[in-house]
């Protein structure tokens, strides 16, 4: 998920497994290029690289 409409541009990944789960959405939060590893897919390859690199290195659940 990207947002980049407010003050702070952000954004945060989540891969979860195909089956039910009781564990808090939380528990799948992971930056953007850890998500990028996983797959092996750049999901945002359109936007500037230096604002690339800022959103997707870090993440922070709490701002969502």
């Amino acid at each position: 998920i990207l947002d980049l409409t407010g003050k702070e541009v952000k954004g945060i990944a989540f891969i979860l497994d195909n089956e039910k789960s009781s564990k808090d959405l939380s528990h799948f939060a992971m930056s953007i290029d850890k998500a990028e590893r996983i797959t092996g897919f750049d999901f945002f390859p359109s936007i500037p690289d230096e604002l690339e690199k800022k959103i997707e290195s870090t993440y922070g659940y709490e701002l969502w």
